[in-house]
């Protein structure tokens, strides 16, 4: 049984010199993911859906907010090889919703980003810059390290740690 004790200690110490976050505008990147997988999205406004890329590779970004702090479709960008790709969801625990109003919530979130597949994704892991839409411009970039899951489906929200899933000295 003290054998059992030590290494589940040795773990969760290993874990957490392990794992860390990206600080963004909003609050704290968690974990980022790309994938070519199919992810539903609902309450897409019909007369005006969102413009994805002829073949589409989702970024997928999961944050936890600060205090006072909330997020829409509208307030961010992911910039890559010169080109930037709109939010177009947003997912708080009940699948990915074009939330054209903003969210607020101190749990995990994820933003959906539709990006193109003939720029990402063909990489295991590709460096990608969140850009905040709200001046001044570039202030609060932050580059990201995403990991590449070809066509598996993202990490569901339930699964993402608190403490993040990011190597320390890869994302400084």
């Amino acid at each position: 049984m003290k054998y059992y004790s030590i290494v589940l200690a040795l773990l969760v110490t290993g874990s957490l010199l392990w794992a860390d976050t990206v600080n963004f505008r909003s609050g704290k990147v968690l974990s980022a993911e790309l994938t070519s997988a199919k992810i539903k999205i609902s309450g897409i406004n019909q007369d005006a859906p969102p413009e994805l890329p002829a073949k589409t590779v989702f970024a997928v970004v999961s944050v936890k907010l600060g205090e006072l702090r909330s997020v829409s479709v509208f307030d961010y960008v992911l910039s890559c090889y010169g080109k930037n790709f709109a939010c177009v969801a947003v997912n708080s625990g009940k699948g990915f919703v074009y939330a054209d109003t903003p969210v607020s919530s101190r749990k995990v979130i994820q933003l959906l980003f539709a990006t193109d597949g003939l720029l990402t994704g063909k990489l295991p892991r590709e460096t990608l810059t969140l850009k905040s839409k709200f001046p001044p411009a570039n202030l609060h970039d932050a580059k990201i390290v995403f990991t590449n899951l070809d066509s598996k489906a993202p990490t569901a929200i339930a699964d993402i740690p608190e403490n993040g899933t990011f190597k320390k000295a890869e994302q400084k």
